[in-house]
């Protein structure tokens, strides 16, 4: 990989991290969708990039900077998904029950919801792609820095995304009724 064989565990780490965060995008926008806001920022912002945060700060205390922030964000998406898919089946019991005879054709559903799947693969892709550039183009040592300090520049901007995460949805739902006034006040 980039002729840095070094890297190959850290390509290798975050190929098995694609997934998890693939599902913990769904599953977050479920609760986002529905507007379960409270489940959506603890599960997003709280356990995992906090999660992520924390134990990058654990790795770099024991010496261990890339891979161990690699780790991290494995163990921080894998996190997300595991509460994530708590949270969607304690916000809805009834999806998980095996007698409930749903009314919306699959079909429909499925040709409505894999492309914005393939889009939040890619998308998730787009994030890391900086880290891979940078591994090409710089000694290990300094990506290792690079993705150290990237969860605490994401970390300082979570108490923005916990803001908008609550009123962006009610904007959204006050403008759609006509009440603009009461956005402003």
């Amino acid at each position: 990989a980039f002729h840095k064989p070094n890297l190959i565990p850290i390509i290798k780490i975050f190929a098995i991290a694609l997934p998890f965060l693939t599902l913990s995008r769904l599953l977050l926008s479920i609760l986002r969708g529905f507007n379960c806001m409270k489940y959506f920022v603890y599960c997003r912002n709280l356990f995992g990039r906090g999660a992520i945060l924390f134990i990058t700060l654990i790795f770099c205390l024991f010496g261990i900077r890339t891979i161990g922030v690699s780790f991290a964000y494995l163990l921080g998406f894998i996190l997300m998904s595991i509460l994530g898919f708590y949270y969607v089946k304690l916000s809805f019991p009834a999806l998980f029950d095996r007698n409930y005879k749903t009314i919306s054709p699959i079909m429909e559903l499925f040709s409505f919801s894999w492309p914005m799947v393939v889009a939040s693969s890619i998308g998730a892709i787009g994030r890391w792609i900086d880290i891979l550039l940078l591994g090409h183009f710089l000694p290990t040592n300094q990506v290792g820095l690079y993705s150290a300090a990237s969860p605490i520049a994401i970390a300082l901007v979570i108490p923005n995304y916990s803001l908008d995460s609550i009123f962006l949805p009610i904007t959204s739902a006050l403008y759609s009724q006509n009440r603009v006034r009461e956005i402003g006040h």
